[in-house]
């Protein structure tokens, strides 16, 4: 959703290969997701700031991913 937008849940699961990742967004414990309307969702101001606090943790995700 960072790089391209408002997306579904599909297309998320899809491109992380994170089974869970429609439940995730739906549940959205954190606040850090927005549903936009029936099957998009977004990235809140709350996500946005977490993407920043874990960015260490999101390079090092990225760097196991294509390995």
């Amino acid at each position: 959703m960072r790089k391209n937008g408002p997306s579904k849940p599909a297309i998320i699961k899809a491109a992380t290969d994170v089974e869970k990742a429609p439940r995730i967004l739906q549940t959205d414990v954190y606040g850090w997701f927005e549903r936009m309307e029936r099957g998009i969702y977004t990235i809140t101001p709350v996500g946005k700031r977490a993407l920043k606090t874990y960015a260490d943790v999101l390079k090092t995700l990225a760097k196991h991913t294509t390995d």
